[in-house]
């Protein structure tokens, strides 16, 4: 008699994982997949995860912030557009600068780095990439695949505000 397959949280000393087992019946029974949720430490505390697609990547800022660990991570439906019009760092009024976002798209994936913190200093790390990303910045939480297998939950910065540029402006960026 077949059963439906149900999940478990299973944990170990290091990783809560999540299982799916076909059947009940132990001879019978079968992990689908095992996937890891969030990452514990020794202490029992969980951590957070921050997903890099541009600078994030390589000017070191985690270093200051307190990361325990990175991997390489895909973020699925998402792709890299440079369709921010930055007025701040990199142009002016007269002259915006297109700068990288991050865009919905069903068919894409975006390669980049996921970053672990301690789950206790997610108001802080979300604190600080508000300010170095700016006020509109959404920080959005999704999941993403780490290169050595598993998924986790990350935190996204994207932008949303109104220096967007749109296939049917092109003129507001370059006259």
């Amino acid at each position: 008699m077949h059963q439906r397959p149900q999940t478990r949280f299973l944990t170990d000393s290091r990783v809560v994982v999540q299982t799916r087992f076909l059947t009940d019946m132990p001879l019978l029974s079968g992990i689908v997949w095992v996937t890891p949720i969030r990452k514990v430490d020794h202490a029992g505390n969980l951590s957070m995860w921050v997903f890099g697609y541009g600078s994030l990547m390589w000017d070191s800022w985690e270093i200051t912030q307190g990361c325990v660990g990175r991997s390489k991570a895909t973020l699925r439906g998402y792709r890299r557009v440079f369709n921010k019009a930055s007025v701040r760092n990199w142009g002016s009024e007269q002259f915006p600068c297109p700068t990288l976002n991050l865009a919905r798209s069903a068919s894409s994936t975006c390669e980049g780095i996921a970053f672990e913190f301690p789950d206790d200093g997610k108001q802080r790390i979300a604190a600080y990439l508000t300010k170095r990303e700016g006020k509109d910045f959404g920080l959005h939480e999704l999941p993403a695949e780490l290169d050595q297998g598993g998924q986790i939950t990350v935190m996204v910065p994207v932008y949303e505000g109104d220096n967007l540029i749109h296939v049917d402006r092109p003129k507001k960026l370059f006259n």
